[in-house]
Parts: C-alpha cells; sequence; structure tokens
C-alpha cells in the first residue's frame, strides 16, 4: 500500500504560498485572483478539476460566495432589438405502426358533440353514390381499408347510373388521422348483362391482401385478366402476383385461412355434364401466389358445395354439399385445415360455431339440435350438453368489438335454449353454467335469436326484422338477464342498431334518420318526404338519452373504421371523432 500523496511538510508549503500570495494582491482583485491561484496550484499539484469549473472561475462566476459589489459602467444609450419569436415546436405525432394481428377492435365511442368541421377528410370517389356503394374493411386499431365499386346499377330503378365503365377503387387508411397509406383503382368496361362483385379479403395475419372480381352471368370465354384478380402487400398496395383461377360462377369461392400462412381456402367447380351429370367441386388449401403448391385438396361429386368460413383457431373445417346421385341429398367432409386429413363424412348430421376461444358443434337429428357440444381446435370434446333427446337451440352472444374479417366479436359465451323454456348461460370455454332461468318470454321461433353484451353488464335478445316503411333493423328488446340471471326491464333502450346502416357502438347509439339507409335519397327503395331534414342523433346506450344530435347529408353514413368513426358522403370519408 502507498503512503499519503501529501507529506506534512509539503502541506505547510502550499498554505504558506496560498497566504503570501493573497496578501500582495489588491483587496478589489482578491476573490478573482484566489480563484485563479488556487485552481493554478491544485493543478499542479494534479488534483482533478472540470472544465467548466475554470470556466466559472475566470469569468467571474464564484465558486465560494457571491460575487464583491463593484461599480458598473455605464453603457451609451442604444435602440434595444426586436426579440426574434422563437418558432413553437411542431408536435411530434406518435408512432402507429401497422401491426395485423386479427385482435378485436373496440369502438370508441363519440359521447361529446365532435367539432363542426372535420377531424380530417380525404377522396373516396363514389362515396355517396348508390351505384358504387363504397364500404369499409376493418384490418388492425387505426388502420382500414375503404372500398368503392365495383360500379353495380341498384335495384332501385329510381336511379339511372347509365355507367359505360367499371371502377374499382381501394384505400388504405390510417383512420386516427386519415393519411392516406395507398390507394388503388382499377377499370374495365361496363357489361350490363353481367352483376360485378369484388370481393377483398386481409388473409389472417399475413400481412396480403387478396382482390378477386366475380362476373355472375359472365360469357363462358370472358377473360379474367380483364379484372382485378390479384394479391396486394398490405403494407404498401403493391401487386405481388395475379391469380390463376377466376370464378365464372357465383358458388365459386376464396376463404382466407386466419393464420399467418397468407394461404386460403379455394372451391373450384367444374361444368356439369350437359348429358345430366352433377359436376365436381375441388376444395383445397393452397398459397394464392403459389397455386401449385396446394397442401391439400378434397373432391366431390356435387351440384352445389358450401364451405364454412373459420374465424377463430380451430382447425376443424367442414364441406357441405348436395349430389343428385346419393340419398340423402345433404352430405359433409370435415377436413383437418391443417393436413386435409378427413375427420369425419357421410349424412350433415352437425355445424359448427365459430366463437372467441372456442368452437360449438351442434349435433342435428333431422332438422333439430339433439345435442351440442364445445370442442378446442382440434375438435376434441371439452363439454356438452342435450335433453334426453328433445331439440335444443342455441344462440350466440355478441360484442361490438369488430374481429377483422368475421364482423362483430362472438364471445365465448353461449346461450342454450331447452324445449321447456328454461334458458342456460354456459361458459364456452368450459362449460361451465353459470345460471338456468325462465327464459319464456325470448325469441327461440323460428330460432333462438343472438343476444348481446351491453355496457353495463347485461346480455339482451333484440328481435331484429328489416322495416322496408321506415328502414328499422330492430323490433326492439324481448328478453334480458344479467351476468347472475336476474330477469331485467330494458323495454326503453334505444335498439343497438336502429337503422340499416348505422355503426356498431359500445356505450352509444348512432341514429341517421333520412340518411342513407334510413329514407336518404341514396337509399336503397326507401325515400324521405320533399323537405325532409336529415340528422343524426346519438344516444347513451344505456338510457336512450340524447348525447347530441346534428344535421347530415341526405347520401350520409357513418361507420367505424378500425375502431375510430368515420362519415362518408359526397365523394369523401371523414373523421368524426
Amino acid at each position: 500500500m502507498t503512503g499519503p500523496r501529501f507529506d506534512p511538510q509539503r502541506s505547510d508549503a502550499i498554505r504558506t504560498m496560498l497566504i503570501d500570495t493573497v496578501e500582495q494582491t489588491p483587496a478589489r482583485d482578491h476573490r478573482r485572483h484566489v480563484r485563479i491561484v488556487v485552481l493554478a496550484i491544485l493543478a499542479a499539484l494534479g488534483i482533478g478539476v472540470g472544465s467548466s469549473a475554470v470556466a466559472m472561475a475566470l469569468g467571474g462566476i464564484d465558486l465560494f460566495g457571491p460575487p464583491a459589489a463593484t461599480q458598473a459602467a455605464v453603457a451609451p444609450a442604444t435602440a434595444s432589438p426586436t426579440p426574434t419569436p422563437t418558432p413553437s415546436a411542431t408536435p411530434t405525432p406518435e408512432p402507429h405502426p401497422l401491426v395485423v394481428t386479427g385482435d378485436p377492435i373496440a369502438p370508441r365511442d363519440v359521447v361529446s358533440a365532435p367539432p363542426a368541421t372535420p377531424a380530417w377528410t380525404i377522396d373516396v370517389p363514389g362515396a355517396g353514390d348508390i351505384c358504387q356503394d363504397p364500404q369499409v374493411i376493418d384490418v388492425s386499431d387505426g388502420y382500414a381499408l375503404v372500398q368503392s365499386g365495383p360500379t353495380q346499377p341498384p335495384e332501385d330503378l329510381a336511379y339511372d347510373c347509365a355507367p359505360t365503365e367499371t371502377k374499382l377503387w381501394l384505400s388504405f387508411v390510417d383512420t386516427r388521422d386519415g393519411t392516406v397509406v395507398w390507394t388503388r383503382e382499377w377499370t374495365w368496361p361496363f357489361e350490363p348483362t353481367t352483376y360485378t362483385t369484388a370481393n377483398v379479403r386481409v388473409l389472417g395475419t399475413s400481412g396480403h391482401l387478396l382482390v378477386q372480381t366475380v362476373l355472375s352471368g359472365a360469357p363462358q370465354d370472358a377473360d379474367p385478366r380483364d379484372v382485378p384478380a390479384e394479391v396486394l402487400d398490405l403494407a404498401s398496395g403493391q401487386t405481388l402476383g395475379s391469380l390463376d383461377y377466376f370464378s365464372e360462377h357465383p358458388w365459386d369461392s376464396i376463404l382466407p385461412i386466419a393464420d399467418d400462412s397468407g394461404d386460403v381456402i379455394a372451391v373450384r367447380r367444374t361444368p356439369a355434364d350437359p348429358h345430366g351429370g352433377t359436376g365436381q367441386v375441388t376444395v383445397s388449401r393452397e398459397d394464392p401466389l403459389d397455386p401449385s403448391s396446394v397442401a391439400w385438396s378434397v373432391s366431390v361429386d356435387a351440384s352445389r358445395v358450401s364451405v364454412s368460413t373459420i374465424t377463430n383457431e380451430s382447425s376443424v373445417l367442414q364441406i357441405s354439399y348436395a349430389s343428385t346421385d346419393v340419398q340423402p341429398h345433404s352430405m359433409m367432409k370435415v377436413v383437418d385445415i391443417d393436413s386435409g386429413a378427413i375427420m369425419v363424412e357421410g349424412p350433415q348430421d352437425r355445424r359448427y360455431l365459430y366463437l372467441d376461444g372456442v368452437t360449438i358443434r351442434e349435433t342435428m337429428t333431422g332438422s333439430t339440435i339433439s345435442s351440442i357440444a364445445g370442442i378446442d381446435d382440434a375438435g376434441n370434446e371439452l363439454w356438452s350438453r342435450s335433453d334426453d333427446g328433445r331439440a335444443l337451440q342455441v344462440a350466440t352472444v355478441t360484442s361490438p368489438q369488430a374481429v377483422p374479417g368475421a364482423g362483430e366479436l362472438q364471445t365465448s359465451t353461449v346461450m342454450v335454449s331447452f324445449a321447456d323454456g328454461r334458458v342456460e348461460m354456459v361458459d364456452g370455454l368450459t362449460g361451465e353454467s353459470r345460471w338456468i332461468v325462465d327464459g319464456s318470454t325470448c325469441t327461440v321461433n323460428p330460432y333462438f335469436e343472438p343476444f348481446q353484451r351491453t355496457p353495463d353488464g347485461l346480455v339482451v335478445q333484440w328481435s331484429s326484422g328489416y322495416s322496408l316503411e321506415d328502414a328499422t333493423t330492430s323490433k326492439g328488446p324481448t328478453c334480458a338477464f344479467t351476468m347472475d340471471g336476474e330477469v331485467v326491464d330494458v323495454a326503453g333502450r334505444p335498439a343497438p342498431h336502429p337503422f340499416l346502416d348505422s355503426p356498431d357502438g359500445w356505450t352509444a347509439t348512432y341514429e341517421l334518420k333520412d340518411a342513407w339507409g334510413s329514407g336518404g335519397v341514396a337509399t336503397y327503395k326507401v325515400h324521405s318526404p320533399e323537405g325532409t331534414v336529415p340528422t343524426a342523433t346519438v344516444r347513451d346506450a344505456v338510457t336512450g338519452a340524447v348525447l347530441w344530435t346534428r344535421p347530415i347529408a341526405s347520401d350520409e353514413r357513418w361507420a367505424f373504421a378500425g375502431g375510430y368513426l368515420v362519415g362518408l358522403s359526397g365523394g369523401t370519408m371523414f373523421g368524426i371523432g
């Protein structure tokens, strides 16, 4: 170990040097000189002093106390320059990365009157035009696709588009602030004898987007390359590849798979034999960018076929078909969507409901449900219900959260109606009975209508039915229960979907009276009296109290796009709140 850095003799020498220096310095310079000398001596002795301390000492900033008072010099008077204003910093927008997870998107209800000026506005060609019929497609939280077209004259003969060409317009929008990420547009000659539709689908969580045009009634020699049939990159809108298959028949379809593979279930049909054959339908799993790499394929001889769309992570895919050559006509094949292995086949005796986290299998006896079961993603039975052979009815419980590609969230809760009028609430994940009560006031015929969750913790069944006279979509609540099974009177509540195109709110409902879908000039077969002023009324979803109102355009419609409330009217889309 080394000894002390300073010995007593060296310390005494330093002290004497400081005293002598101070005594020989004029009084007014004492402080400054002391500072300089101290720093110089400390530096010479190897004691580290920061550069800022040196600068303060030389500049007259006392490290040891306040400076002595001195006579200030009087400067000549000059004009003071006008200070240059400091520019305010531009707020940096919060990062909003595109993340496609398939998770439900909650609506951001606008419960207070928003400013009259929209938060943002973008052009949407055809918005408000019944011949283009724009629609919003949820992608993820804060992101949505806006589709306009393809151009198609409506059945309502009061409007004549007289188109000469068909247009399909697609734009990807950040609905937080209206930023347009990309836009694509396709145009082709209009064919009056053909009904044209365009299926735009997000392919699971792969980051790909499929655009498939279907021409119903098209000539057999129609060139599929004349219309859009391709896969796009969702982030950029660039074409990744064209589809080499094309549907000339309305029953052919391409269904997305809810995973990150980008694969689809493709249904192809060969024409029926002109001598009375049924034709063949092929159902396969394949990569739309490389159809030659078919994962599996199942073929059936059938006159018609339907394939279930799986909206959860289940691997159980049902193919139902009808053949004129075999009795009974309704047949099925249940296929493992991953491997293509046949799990069950024969007469159709079941159907599947794909809910959040669980799949419900309904076993049929004739046209009635004899039992139900909850099954896991592999098809293994978790629990079951039956009623000694008597018919059951099953209803789902929905939530206004939007599932990309699947509409409203189908929660894991299941409502079961028994033949004696009892209603049971079942936890679909475990099969646990939450309660069984008298449900005689609920609507079970012709079928057990679904229930909806409410923000105050109820499940409510609404009697639905579109009214052509006033465009309403609900006849009111039929029965309601708490989560503990208590019967609740909700007769005074506003309908969650008061009109044909009402947005799916959670804490609020949206009534667009005399606008699109409820009597406006662009409405399908429903027209308001001359001089009617279209109005939007927003109500509390529980109490029905009016939260705010505003006049709107007769061609206006509202929707939740990526969870944000937007309006469509006059060739534009705009942010409401």
